[in-house]
C-alpha cells in the first residue's frame, strides 16, 4: 500500500500569455489571456504576482504564498491566496491537478511547454500576408520611400507651396477633380496607415485579427485600428514596430504625391492636386509623432516606459505630487516630463500650421 500524500498542486495553463506590468497613476497593471483568441483581463499587482509564481511552476497555495512573500518582500494572507486561486481557475488562467507526492522527482516539478492555438481559416487568409517574409522586405520599401519623400519635400519645398497655393487659380470643375482626388487620397492613405498598424501586429505575434473600424469626426471619415493585446506581446521593440508601422506607410506612401508635383506641370491640377495631398500626409505624420492623448507617439511612449494611459498617469501625478520610488527610473520621469512633452509638441503643431498657412497663401 502507497504511503504517499494526495496533494492538490495549481499550475497556470500550458497556453497563458502576460504582458509586462504597466502604470496607469494608481496601480501597476498587467494584461493575461489563455491562447491566442481568450478574452483579456487586467491584473493588479498582487494578483500578477500569484498568477506569476504559478506560471513559473506547479505548487501549493502555501507553496505560492512563500514564492510570493520570498519574492516580492510582502505579506500576503493565505486566505488571499486562495480566493486569487479560485478566480483565476473561474477564468480558466490555471488548473489543479492531484498529484502524488513522495520524494519529489529529480528536478523538481516542470509544467508542460506552451502550446499555440490554431488560428481560424477567416482570420488565416485574411492576414495571411503578415506571416510571410514578404512583410519585412515591405518594412524596408517603406524606410527608403519615406526617406525619399522626406528629402523630396525639404528639396522641392518651392514647388510644393506653389502647387498648393495654386488650387483657386485652376476652373471649378477642375477645382472639384481636385478636391475629390484628395479626398480619395486621404481616405486610401488612412485605410493603408491603420492596415500596417494590423499588418505589423499579426506578423509580430500579436496573435489575434485587429478590428478594423471607421469613425467619423464630423464629415470626416477617420479609419481605427483596435489592437487587443497589444500589452501581450514578448518585447517591448515589438510593440514600438506595430506602433511605428502606421506613420511609416502615411510617409511612405506620400511619395506619390511627391513625384506629381515634380513630374507634373506647374499650375496643373496634377501637381495641386499632389502638393495638397502631400500636406495633409505629412501633417498627420506630425499628428501621429505628437504625444497628443491617443495617437501613435503616445502609444510608443506607453509601450516604452510601462504606462498606460501616459496623459490619465500625468494628470493623477499632478493631483496627488507622488509617484512611487519602486517604478522604474524611466516610468517615474514619463509620468512627471508628460506635460512639457505636451508643451513641444502644441509648439510644433503651431509651428507647422503656420507653414501651412503661408504655402497656401
Amino acid at each position: 500500500m502507497s504511503t504517499d500524500a494526495l496533494v492538490v498542486h495549481t499550475v497556470a495553463v500550458p497556453d497563458l500569455r502576460m504582458g509586462s506590468a504597466s502604470w496607469d497613476g494608481k496601480s501597476l497593471v498587467a494584461e493575461v489571456s489563455v491562447g491566442e483568441g481568450g478574452s483579456i483581463y487586467r491584473l493588479g499587482p498582487l494578483e500578477t504576482l500569484v498568477l506569476d509564481a504559478l506560471r513559473r511552476r506547479p505548487g501549493t497555495p502555501e507553496q505560492v504564498q512563500d514564492r510570493v512573500e520570498d519574492g516580492a518582500g510582502v505579506r500576503v494572507p493565505r486566505e488571499t491566496v486562495n480566493g486569487l486561486i479560485t478566480a483565476f481557475a473561474l477564468r480558466g488562467l490555471v488548473e489543479s491537478t492531484p498529484r502524488r507526492i513522495a520524494p519529489p522527482p529529480p528536478g523538481g516539478l516542470r509544467a508542460g511547454p506552451p502550446r499555440s492555438a490554431p488560428w481560424s481559416g477567416a482570420a488565416r487568409a485574411a492576414w495571411a500576408v503578415a506571416r510571410t517574409p514578404v512583410l519585412p522586405v515591405l518594412g524596408v520599401v517603406g524606410l527608403v520611400l519615406a526617406g525619399l519623400t522626406l528629402v523630396g519635400t525639404v528639396t522641392r519645398w518651392a514647388e510644393v507651396s506653389a502647387a498648393a497655393g495654386g488650387l483657386p487659380s485652376l476652373s471649378f470643375p477642375r477645382i472639384l477633380l481636385v478636391v475629390l482626388g484628395v479626398v480619395a487620397w486621404h481616405m486610401i492613405s488612412q485605410v493603408g496607415h491603420e492596415l500596417c498598424h494590423g499588418l505589423a501586429f499579426v506578423g509580430l505575434g500579436g496573435g489575434r485579427r485587429p478590428v478594423l473600424s471607421l469613425t467619423f469626426l464630423g464629415p470626416i471619415p477617420m479609419p481605427s485600428t483596435r489592437l487587443d493585446g497589444l500589452g501581450l506581446l514578448s518585447a517591448r521593440w515589438r510593440g514600438l514596430v506595430v506602433v511605428a508601422a502606421g506613420p511609416l506607410f502615411t510617409l511612405a506612401f506620400a511619395a506619390i504625391p511627391v513625384t506629381a508635383v515634380v513630374r507634373s506641370p506647374a499650375g496643373g491640377a496634377v501637381a495641386t492636386w499632389g502638393a495638397i495631398s502631400l500636406l495633409i500626409d505629412l501633417t498627420i505624420v506630425i499628428l501621429s509623432l505628437s504625444p497628443f492623448p491617443n495617437t501613435d507617439m503616445t502609444r510608443g511612449l506607453e509601450i516604452l516606459t510601462g504606462t498606460r494611459q501616459l496623459p490619465i498617469a500625468s494628470a493623477r501625478f499632478r493631483q496627488t505630487g507622488r509617484v512611487p520610488a519602486s517604478l522604474p527610473p524611466t516610468t517615474r520621469l514619463a509620468v512627471r516630463a508628460y506635460p512639457l512633452l505636451a508643451i513641444v509638441a502644441v509648439s510644433v503643431a503651431l509651428t507647422w500650421a503656420t507653414c501651412l498657412l503661408r504655402s497656401l497663401t
